[in-house]
């Protein structure tokens, strides 16, 4: 969804809504697969259950109700037949990344703690220095 192509914004609410909609009958594929089958649903792959269900899509739509069935079950195999290895540095939900703020020299001289007090008397006097550049 990183491009919405509706006009309009009751359509761009509309095209939102239809996003979350098949993430969220996505999510209760990959968590069928996982509760049925033994697996941690955690460690199942959206994108691989994404490309699974893609492929079986037209034949859901061709079979009757017990090959139906059966394909159900084959696709929930698929899904959860190689779950994801354990990332030990991933925090789930991912946490957001910020830059770090670039303090100035007056937020540097509040600064409290012995080695903070270094810092502030390093940069004042790289302040000074480069004052008295300037000024010759």
């Amino acid at each position: 969804m990183d491009i919405l192509r509706s006009k309009t914004p009751e359509m761009v609410r509309k095209e939102i809504y239809v996003h979350r909609l098949a993430y969220n009958l996505l999510r209760i594929v990959i968590w069928s697969a996982g509760t049925q089958l033994g697996v941690n649903p955690l460690r199942l792959s959206l994108q691989e259950a994404r490309h699974h269900l893609d492929n079986f899509v037209n034949e859901f739509k061709n079979c009757g109700a017990r090959k139906r069935k059966k394909l159900w079950t084959t696709m929930l195999e698929l899904i959860a037949h190689k779950p994801m290895k354990k990332r030990p540095l991933r925090f789930e939900p991912l946490l957001r990344k910020r830059r770090p703020r670039i303090l100035s020299f007056d937020e540097l001289t509040s600064l409290g703690s012995p080695a903070e007090s270094s810092l502030k008397t390093l940069f004042s006097s790289l302040f000074l220095a480069k004052k008295i550049e300037n000024a010759s």
